[in-house]
């Protein structure tokens, strides 16, 4: 990033020849490699890459941003499906219940279509994120992260007293603690939990002083690998090993849930389950919604490359449906988020977080 920022700083002091100096467009730092610029992914890729390079990554990351839109339209689906149950309209009666290999039960294809139905016309639009969307969105990701870590804790308290011996309170004996087949759904999901790249510049480029920027990015990331393993470690003590259904008189028979809010489902103070259960209703839509427009704006670029001669109605005509019609048809052939986590992540999330920042080293 600092790189390109002074790559674009050079050729704008090369081009700008102004009589006074007052007469450049920007002043030019008299330390070209400072970050003044948000210079975005595609912008250094198509700097320090050939054109193949450039549109390998494209494609890339429009892939990233399919997987993106599955993966949301499954969790919203299934937390809905989850949260209503069986639904009765009228004579129509949609069966809920859920299954280890179908979550949601049939009427996870009722909120499928209403959502494909809802979500679909927002590809054509041209919505933009704003500051009231961010702050209800972080403020109801604290909110449950921090609940979540309370609740399962408070059952570890609770439970721990009834056990025969205070050593099986932290027990993971019916748990798998070590699996190699695992190793690539932990590729994929590490990969895919810390993806950030496409964010940085526009996280980086305002801060005004950049002297300790190396520790803040280091001691940020700590943290939030520190609130991982205890979130992972927490909810393994809780509900790893056991093989049963909730019961809605405690939480001591859950599984582990693809979806991890769905453990609290049937926790006693129901109006906090139902705000976990929705909770990643109510934050992923607006995000799928964004996503979609980004990933629409890719799709027409990478159209408009391959076919210059293509009508601007066709493309503005078929760019939205190409960005959420797959994905919602991915949705409707599997509901298994860890499958669709670790795809994405091990394939577009390497192109994009490992491969793509090491050719832009080496261009």
């Amino acid at each position: 990033m600092a790189i390109a920022n002074a790559f674009a700083a050079h050729e704008q002091h090369e081009s700008a020849t102004p009589l006074l100096s007052s007469e450049l467009k920007e002043p030019v730092s008299a330390d070209l490699f400072d970050i003044a610029r948000k210079t975005e992914l595609m912008n250094m890729a198509h700097t320090f890459l050939p054109a193949w390079g450039h549109r390998a990554l494209s494609v890339c990351i429009s892939l990233y941003l399919f997987g993106d839109l599955a993966i949301y339209a499954v969790t919203i689906v299934v937390s809905l499906s989850n949260f209503t149950g069986t639904l009765h309209l009228g004579s129509w009666v949609i069966d809920g219940t859920s299954t280890p290999c179908h979550d949601g039960g049939d009427v996870y294809y009722f909120f499928l279509v209403a959502f494909s139905v809802v979500a679909l016309p927002f590809a054509y639009s041209n919505i933009q994120k704003q500051k009231l969307l961010h702050a209800v969105s972080l403020v109801m990701r604290y909110f449950s992260f921090f609940a979540m870590i309370a609740i399962s804790i408070s059952f570890l308290a609770s439970n721990c007293p009834n056990l025969p011996s205070p050593s099986q309170c932290l027990s993971l004996s019916n748990a798998r603690l070590f699996d190699l087949s695992g190793l690539t759904v932990l590729f994929g999901v590490a990969i895919y939990a810390f993806m950030c790249h496409h964010s940085l510049p526009a996280i980086i480029a305002p801060i005004n002083s950049k002297r300790r920027l190396n520790s803040l990015t280091l001691s940020v990331f700590a943290v939030i690998y520190a609130l991982y393993i205890s979130f992972s470690l927490i909810g393994l003590f809780a509900f790893a090993g056991h093989d049963r259904s909730c019961s809605a008189a405690d939480l001591s028979n859950c599984t582990i849930k693809s979806v991890f809010t769905l453990n609290f489902r049937d926790y006693r103070l129901q109006w906090l389950a139902a705000v976990l259960i929705l909770y990643p209703v109510i934050t992923l839509i607006p995000n799928f919604l964004l996503i979609s427009i980004t990933l629409r704006n890719n799709i027409a670029a990478i159209l408009t490359r391959a076919a210059p001669s293509i009508p601007v109605p066709l493309l503005r005509a078929i760019a939205p449906l190409l960005a959420v019609v797959p994905a919602l048809i991915v949705a409707f052939a599997t509901r298994n988020i860890g499958t669709l986590i670790n795809v994405t992540g091990s394939v577009a999330g390497l192109g994009k977080s490992i491969t793509a920042p090491l050719k832009l080293c080496q261009g």
